[in-house]
């Protein structure tokens, strides 16, 4: 079970969830991501959609813990005592940031319903991964209408989109610039950050000339381009 909650400054959201659902989560998308792989899922956004596979089993180590009072409840088992119910981890990502990873998470369930949509396993990955797009778009609604939602929606699943082009950089900058206003003007944009994510065509193809330009000029390969990420980045108020 999942939930996710905006955060307080319109930032991104943090997402929620006990660890053996990030486990099964990560589990099911790894399921979609092998197949989409040989059914030619683009490797720049396969390998962003595997990194934060990663992230998502490194959770009981690294991830951030909240243990909520309410119904709190504890097995003894010895001299140790475990908590029933109630311990969640957390993982917080930009707006922009997870609305490119929910339509990954759409392009690789599309590549695998072509051949795959029989198949009662992958069927059983699909809805996994719907209840985790599921609790994004219920976050969405603390900031945006249900006619924005709606419309958002029916742009993200219409099975349209075009994501082979989409670079890890690109995503980068379009996080970069929306952290950087202040929490109202997030708010007023969101709309406006999260179509240029939808439609990056005209921009992207841009930027991708303006790297390429760079890289030439420096004499290194595409794959060791980076963006320029202001110092105070992670210090943006959430």
């Amino acid at each position: 079970m999942f939930f996710a909650k905006s955060t307080e400054q319109f930032g991104g959201l943090d997402l929620y969830g006990e660890q053996s659902d990030f486990q099964y989560l990560k589990q099911e998308m790894e399921c979609l991501l092998e197949i989409g792989y040989v059914q030619g899922l683009a490797m720049g956004i396969g390998k962003k959609l595997e990194i934060f596979c990663q992230e998502i089993g490194n959770l009981p180590t690294k991830g951030q813990v909240q243990l909520l009072p309410n119904g709190m409840e504890q097995n003894t088992d010895g001299f140790n005592l475990y908590p029933k119910r109630n311990l969640w981890f957390s993982i917080r990502r930009s707006w922009p940031e997870m609305i490119f990873l929910m339509m990954m998470m759409e392009e690789s369930i599309l590549l695998c319903e072509k051949d795959f949509i029989r198949r009662r396993d992958f069927l059983h990955s699909f809805s996994v991964v719907r209840v985790f797009q599921k609790a994004l778009i219920n976050a969405l609604r603390d900031i945006l209408s249900d006619i924005k939602i709606v419309r958002l929606c029916n742009k993200i699943f219409d099975g349209n989109l075009h994501l082979t082009g989409m670079a890890p950089q690109f995503l980068e900058r379009v996080s970069h610039e929306y952290l950087a206003l202040s929490p109202d003007k997030r708010k007023e944009r969101l709309t406006l950050f999260i179509y240029r994510v939808l439609n990056p065509k005209e921009e992207y193809e841009e930027f991708w000339n303006n790297l390429l330009e760079y890289a030439l000029q420096q004499g290194i390969p595409m794959e060791s381009v980076v963006i320029y990420r202001d110092k105070n980045f992670e210090e943006f108020p959430w």
